[in-house]
């Protein structure tokens, strides 16, 4: 394997490599199509237990984010028209899984069912070409985008202590509100006749609004779905978020939602206006709002698309005596020796979960590492953690949403850890999912590794309106559990208590 200089594009993530190993074939091979001024031409995909760590070389991955960004800023509309691309066929995705009914899947043939994942593979290579525009622009801070931004509001707001927090949010706060929102729409309605009827305990809301909350789960389940075996929703966790509800003021959280749009365009041209920004300068901020938005949209119909398609990967695994979790460690292209090699898949998948290299050549094609030769490979390419020095006091990120708090270090990263997490705690992550959500709406202040201002966390954060920091690198390494640390979210510092004079 050459050696190149490597760039993460996010790790500690369960996401399966049947889902990885698309995602890169469609940005090394796919995206040359949509942009042919990619120079991407080989990704990386690494699991240790389980968790996955996704690899672009640095020079390939920054080149072709900012020779695209470029352009966008001169001519907005080529950014739109990708996203909106990828968002159609997320929704063609979306709708050829749900021909997945149980008794379709129970009728067929075991060569049936492979056909099936293999017709969907290529429906979500499809997809993720134009997806991979999201992932260049939306994941990494460090981009002409989002340096562009950044410039804009400084030069905008010089001394004014605390503006830019402020006006960087409204200026790239997404447009309209994603699928999610009706999911908690759903439940402020449940809450608001659970209020109504006084019903409020949350044995009684099990009692009178079961079928409700079975429903519920049916529905949404999906938006807890970890990419690759494990959904973390059930009926007491929606219970829980509806006895949440009551307790609060839901008809303000109901007119907000309903709302939201209106007062979104309305601040935004407020602010456009006060700033004076040029029509350049508003391309750049528009950019970014429909970054949020179609990044979320198409990820929650693939999400929903891949949820339906684990129940034909499990009946496969079924039927082969092989895991449900080993299963998802196939390849796409694999399914289709799948019936002549099941026995050696047997054994080599569960190697692969315990760890395993995989790399995706523009030229070669696909190239798999197990055990002790995949840690090899990885200890000769893996980036060099040049930050972790754990003497540091001080962490700077991407101010997400403002605000000044001061809180306990509470490190989640998974659904595991939500019970470290109690009210006023701070929310340290290498990033958020919607499984994290419980242990966000309890947290003072939420601080990521990873992600821009489009990312979950920042999102989320806009919506629950507290302080949050996202791109903040090393924080779940310089940080730990049980520390207090000051979350400045208007400049984007987080800073050990002890060391503030």
């Amino acid at each position: 394997m050459a050696k190149k200089q490597l760039s993460i594009i996010w790790s500690h993530r369960p996401y399966s490599p049947y889902v990885m190993g698309m995602a890169v074939e469609a940005t090394v091979c796919g995206f040359k199509k949509v942009f042919p001024r990619s120079s991407i031409n080989y990704g990386i995909n690494y699991y240790k237990n389980g968790q996955n760590t996704y690899l672009y070389p640095t020079k390939q991955y920054i080149n072709t984010a900012n020779a695209l960004v470029r352009q966008v800023t001169s001519k907005p509309e080529l950014l739109l028209n990708i996203l909106k691309s990828a968002f159609r066929k997320s929704l063609l995705l979306n709708k050829y899984s749900r021909s997945f009914t149980s008794s379709k899947i129970e009728s067929a043939s075991t060569a049936k069912l492979i056909s099936w994942v293999e017709h969907f593979s290529k429906l979500f290579i499809e997809m993720y070409a134009y997806g991979t525009a999201a992932i260049l622009v939306g994941y990494s801070q460090d981009n002409i985008l989002y340096k562009t931004a950044e410039k804009i509001l400084k030069d905008k707001t010089k001394g004014e202590t605390g503006a830019f927090a402020d006006f960087y949010v409204i200026l790239t706060n997404q447009p309209r509100l994603n699928r999610n929102v009706n999911f908690e729409l759903e439940i402020i309605k449940l809450a608001k006749r659970a209020s109504a009827t006084n019903r409020k305990k949350i044995t009684l809301i099990k009692k009178y609004y079961g079928r409700e909350v079975k429903r519920i789960i049916n529905k949404y389940g999906w938006l807890s779905y970890d990419l690759c075996d494990e959904m973390s929703w059930d009926a007491s966790h929606i219970v829980s978020l509806i006895k949440e509800r009551v307790d609060q003021d839901f008809n303000n959280q109901y007119r907000d939602l309903m709302a939201y749009q209106r007062i979104t365009r309305a601040n935004f041209q407020t602010t456009v206006r006060k700033l004076n920004l040029t029509k350049k300068e508003i391309n750049v901020f528009e950019a970014i709002r429909n970054l949020g938005y179609y990044k979320w949209a198409r990820e929650y119909e693939f999400t929903e698309a891949l949820y339906r398609l684990k129940v034909v990967q499990d009946e496969l695994a079924r039927r082969l005596n092989i895991s449900s979790l080993a299963i998802k460690y196939l390849l796409a292209p694999e399914y289709s020796s799948l019936l002549e090699d099941v026995d050696r898949y047997r054994v080599e998948l569960s190697k692969r979960i315990k760890e395993s290299l995989i790399t995706h050549d523009y030229q070669k094609g696909y190239s798999l590492f197990l055990g002790t030769q995949a840690a090899k490979e990885w200890n000769k390419i893996k980036p060099l953690d040049k930050n972790n020095n754990p003497e540091v006091a001080v962490v700077k990120g991407s101010p997400a949403y403002g605000g000044i708090v001061r809180g306990t270090v509470r490190i989640v990263n998974s659904v595991r850890h939500i019970s470290k997490i109690s009210d006023g705690d701070i929310l340290v992550a290498v990033t958020t999912s919607p499984a994290l959500l419980p242990a966000m709406k309890k947290a003072a202040a939420i601080v990521t590794n990873e992600g821009g201002i489009t990312s979950h966390a920042a999102i989320v954060s806009r919506e629950l309106q507290i302080p949050c920091i996202v791109g903040a690198k090393n924080a779940t390494r310089i940080f730990k559990g049980g520390q207090t640390v000051e979350v400045d979210a208007k400049h984007g510092i987080i800073r050990l208590v002890k060391d503030l004079s």
